[in-house]
């Protein structure tokens, strides 16, 4: 015997052996005489329990073929999947190094399902976060973007995305950026691309997307059901008519207060009615506030009266997975 091959038939053939002895002792008043044969010849038995052994092995495979070692779970392939990385170990990780980021986020995208779309990766580096607002705050974290194609391989659009940890260490993805080509609007892509994301984030135990919503966005996002981000400043920031002395401002987006000033004078009278009883509403308890998908649905004398308001406002979003 040499080697682990020979190891390994002499250990199937001492298995047949054991097996063969305690059939012996099972059914002794009932062997037929050829199995006797067998018994009191040991040449003819050990051949016989190594025989067994080997077809019982190979039984276990589907082809037919030896027993593939046990090693073969820290195969590449096998480690390669256990080794995939996640959103919170490419966080903490200490080495900080772009090329692995984008190494582990080109696999994270393609984990993904993103119907008729594809993402390929563009670029991703770690860089400090800052989070949406007049106040912004500095965050550790990383960065991405990414091309979405078509069915048929053309790209119709661009994503970014910054992913960090907040004061609580919980994982939060803000949606800074997604826009499609023109010819890509409407035919479901941005809904395909986002639901992909959503399921990976849900996989590695994202807690919240956050998202300044603005100009087509300002409606599109309230239809994904996105809802007023709770924190005091951007909540009055996106309600809130914006100061007269930052009206000027190159950067100035009008938030939904600011929508609704701009279609109240050319409103009926039963719509402006509607328009008012939301502002009250911005007032009031918080529990009470309209969510945006309920601005944007609203429908009065103008049945797209919520459509036309959220179309160009600009909010501060947040949904939690």
């Amino acid at each position: 015997m040499s080697g682990p091959a020979g190891m390994f038939r002499e250990m199937t053939a001492h298995l047949g052996r054991l097996f063969g002895s305690a059939m012996r002792h099972q059914v002794d008043s009932v062997v037929h005489p050829t199995a006797r044969r067998i018994e009191n010849n040991p040449a003819r038995l050990e051949a016989t329990s190594r025989a067994g052994a080997d077809a019982f092995a190979r039984a276990a495979r589907d082809d037919g073929s030896p027993p593939r070692p046990h090693l073969e779970q820290n195969s590449p392939r096998s480690s390669s999947h256990s080794a995939r990385p996640t959103i919170r170990g490419v966080l903490r990780t200490k080495d900080r190094d772009d090329a692995q980021l984008r190494l582990h986020l080109t696999r994270m995208l393609a984990d993904g399902d993103y119907g008729k779309c594809q993402l390929k990766l563009l670029e991703a580096s770690y860089a400090p976060v800052y989070r949406g607002g007049r106040r912004a705050r500095q965050r550790a974290g990383f960065k991405f973007s990414a091309a979405v194609h078509d069915e048929n391989g053309s790209r119709i659009g661009r994503i970014e995305r910054k992913i960090y940890t907040d004061s609580h260490g919980r994982i939060v993805v803000n949606n800074s950026y997604m826009a499609l080509v023109e010819t890509a609007t409407g035919k479901g892509y941005g809904k395909s691309v986002t639901s992909g994301l959503e399921n990976i984030y849900r996989r590695n135990n994202v807690h919240r997307m956050e998202l300044r919503a603005t100009k087509r966005g300002g409606y599109a996002w309230a239809q994904a059901d996105y809802r007023l981000n709770p924190r005091a400043s951007l909540r009055e920031e996106s309600l809130s008519p914006t100061p007269a002395h930052l009206m000027d401002a190159v950067d100035y987006s009008p938030s939904i207060g600011d929508r609704i000033n701009a279609i109240y004078d050319s409103a009926s009278s039963y719509d402006k009615a509607l328009l008012d009883s939301m502002r009250d509403r911005f007032n009031g308890p918080a529990n009470d506030c309209p969510s945006p998908q309920e601005l944007a649905n609203l429908s009065g004398t103008n049945p797209r009266l919520g459509e036309t308001m959220m179309t160009g406002a600009t909010w501060h979003g947040v949904k939690i997975l």
